[in-house]
């Protein structure tokens, strides 16, 4: 799927900056400019598809050597890793939310099952 809005625009500004190496500075500027803008509405309540699409626009220009997980934590984005992938994923069609939500369901029930040690034979493969 295409990026629009906010994160068509942050995408565009960090690739000018990654591109122009001879003046940077003003190029690096709007980027971090729209990455406020993007982060602004990423945190609002919104859809999971439009959640899916700015994290996904984050998360091509995260700089190098810096870990998805702590790069949302330095964001501080309301999600860890695993729920920004699974945002990423409904975005890209892989999965839909209500899958991803059922998945989780699925393990937090076999989290609770091998806590209080009433583990069915076989269910935890």
């Amino acid at each position: 799927m295409e990026l629009f809005g906010q994160a068509r625009a942050y995408d565009v500004m960090a690739k000018l900056a990654e591109l122009m190496k001879r003046s940077p500075r003003a190029y690096r500027s709007a980027a971090r400019q729209q990455l406020v803008l993007l982060l602004a509405e990423t945190r609002r309540p919104i859809d999971p598809i439009l959640a899916g699409m700015n994290l996904k626009a984050i998360k091509a220009h995260k700089p190098a050597g810096i870990a998805w997980a702590a790069y949302l934590a330095d964001l501080r984005l309301p999600w860890g890793q695993r729920r920004a992938d699974e945002y990423i994923q409904a975005f890209e069609g892989k999965a839909t939310f209500l899958e991803l939500r059922e998945k989780k369901r699925a393990s937090m029930r076999r989290s609770r099952l091998k806590r209080a040690n009433v583990v069915p034979s076989g269910s935890l493969n």
